[in-house]
């Protein structure tokens, strides 16, 4: 997190997943990341249709998918 500056000065998240990886989100900026030992595998900001704006995500959760 540190080398990524990963933060958030409010709320926020983090869910560890099934494979060791790691969902995090930045509730202020609205960046979801997911990451490994082997680095960032997922790294977005829910955009807005307003210029210079993002959505708050708002504790987004991962629901995995049933074999």
């Amino acid at each position: 997190m540190q080398e990524q500056e990963i933060m958030t000065f409010s709320e926020g998240l983090q869910e560890f997943l099934p494979d060791g990886s790691v969902f995090l989100e930045e509730q202020n900026s609205g960046v979801l990341w997911v990451v490994s030992e082997e680095g960032v595998l997922y790294k977005d900001v829910q955009r807005s249709h307003h210029d210079g704006h993002h959505h708050l995500p708002n504790w987004t959760r991962i629901i995995p998918s049933t074999p």
